[in-house]
């Protein structure tokens, strides 16, 4: 009995040890650096590199209207409107090498270099150095811009810088030969515990979390800013969104002057990003209500896209709402590895396809 009262008494001497703020310290640490499977990847930085893709496909197109010698926002114009604003300090943290020259082929050999980067990022080749150039890229190019850039510059550099720590993950579409074509249905769990581990990385756990707050937080400032707008109160603030038509893709203004109609956009656009957060990150909301408020969140980004035709910010937000589905609660497997859903791929499935880590 004394024994068993000794023991008793450590473990409650123990316990305030591992509660309160340390305990939850300790539980956060274990959540960002958890690993997760390195295929997870895969989809977030697949869309991005297409996303990036397009952004600088669209930005050679008027390449000779902005810069060059005789450009708007050439570098000539750019240090005289600096030196009359008085902002020249501030502008001091703007590096980007495309300052040095306004020859406009080095502006179109940049943006097709870039792409060429980004469609390798999408195909999940190169390694981490592409992801880290096509990040470069961005933030060069932002810098580059200084006022003209927006949030989708913003968005776009913060969520590929977040993808740069996770390995490349690159599909192998060789077929497997019948020796070695494995069912997940077959694969002991000793087995299967050894190819997660294999499989699995800490910094791809940390990428897609990083990821996922991120984006969660630009949805709370985006949804606050709103707070601070009479159209969203008022109801009209999907008209504000859809006006001018003149730099639209999709002339909408026309088809929501019914009060019913825009005023239920607005709600659905005021209601739908918080809801979809708290259904994604709320403590005990796992399975279905975490799925339907990725679906949320997804559905709220592709509103403002159409509206406003903000399609690559749509995009990329996008793919941090893919982080946050694998990334807020993912099903642990075989010794705490976390899973992310992508059951097939773990080893070689019914058909022989591989997939493999670079």
């Amino acid at each position: 009995m004394s024994g068993k009262r000794k023991a008793k008494n450590s473990t409650e001497q123990t316990r305030p040890a591992t509660s309160g703020g340390l305990g939850r310290f300790d539980a956060m640490v274990a959540w960002w650096l958890s690993p997760m499977e390195r295929s997870a990847i895969a989809p977030v930085r697949g869309l991005l590199g297409l996303m990036a893709a397009l952004y600088f496909i669209d930005a050679l197109t008027d390449v000779s209207f902005w810069f060059g010698v005789d450009g708007v926002h050439s570098s000539r114009n750019v240090a005289e409107f600096l030196q009359i604003s008085g902002l020249g300090d501030a502008a001091s943290v703007s590096i980007s090498p495309l300052f040095l020259t306004d020859a406009i082929w080095v502006y179109q050999v940049y943006c097709f270099v870039t792409i060429v980067l980004s469609v390798m990022l999408m195909a999940g080749r190169g390694g981490r150095s592409v992801g880290v150039a096509v990040w470069l890229a961005v933030v060069f190019w932002a810098n580059r811009l200084m006022w003209l850039a927006g949030l989708t510059e913003t968005l776009l550099s913060l969520t590929l810088f977040a993808t740069c720590f996770a390995p490349a993950w690159k599909w192998s579409l060789t077929k497997a030969s019948a020796s070695n074509q494995k069912t997940l249905e077959s694969v002991s769990a000793e087995s299967l515990s050894a190819e997660l581990t294999a499989t699995s990385s800490v910094a791809t756990g940390l990428a897609i979390r990083l990821a996922a707050v991120q984006t969660s937080l630009i949805v709370v400032a985006t949804w606050l800013s709103m707070l601070a707008g009479t159209v969203w109160w008022n109801g009209t603030g999907s008209i504000a969104l859809a006006a001018p038509e003149s730099v639209r893709t999709l002339a909408l203004v026309d088809r929501m002057q019914n009060p019913l109609v825009y005023e239920t956009i607005t709600l659905w656009i005021f209601v739908a990003a918080p809801v979809g957060l708290w259904l994604s990150w709320g403590r005990g909301h796992v399975g279905k209500a975490r799925r339907i408020g990725v679906a949320l969140l997804m559905a709220w980004a592709m509103t403002l896209a159409v509206l406003g035709s903000h399609w690559i910010y749509g995009g990329v937000l996008v793919s941090g709402f893919l982080a946050i589905a694998m990334g807020v609660r993912g099903k642990a497997g075989p010794q705490g590895h976390r899973a992310t859903g992508l059951q097939g791929h773990r080893v070689s499935g019914a058909h022989g396809f591989r997939a493999t880590v670079t």
